[in-house]
């Protein structure tokens, strides 16, 4: 397991087409970090327990909660990561809580949020792979 220090404060990477693969090892950081795999499945390990991410699905890790990826290479998916500073009202949330579940199915369900992610997707698709926000 490794401590893994962002230099970004927002990481966004979108892999269609069932490319590109979610880290293996095992670790941590202090950012959030959120899947939507929207082809194929991939099994996760967070904080040594074991879950599923179906297709259209979305797993959230908060900060400084240990993950790791099963190896699929029959995926899409779009990873976000995102450091906790940028959204202080959330703070005390990031910090005392964890989610139930980590990992929210039947994303479809939720226009909304699909609406949102495929929009970030779009948006992303315009600018670099990865960026900081203004300080």
């Amino acid at each position: 397991m490794f401590y893994e220090n962002r230099k970004n404060d927002i990481s966004i990477s979108d892999h269609p087409n069932r490319s590109g693969r979610l880290s293996p090892a095992p670790h941590l950081h202090y950012h959030l970090e959120l899947v939507y795999l929207y082809e194929g499945n991939c099994g996760v390990s967070l904080d040594s327990a074991e879950h599923l991410i179906p297709a259209d699905s979305v797993f959230l890790s908060f900060p400084n909660q240990t993950h790791s990826y099963i190896p699929n290479e029959n995926t899409s998916h779009f990873l976000m990561i995102i450091n906790p500073d940028v959204m202080p009202e959330f703070s005390s949330l990031f910090d005392r809580k964890i989610p139930e579940t980590p990992v929210l199915t039947n994303v479809s369900a939720y226009p909304e949020l699909t609406a949102l992610l495929r929009q970030i997707i779009t948006e992303r698709k315009t600018e670099e792979d990865k960026f900081s926000l203004p300080k």
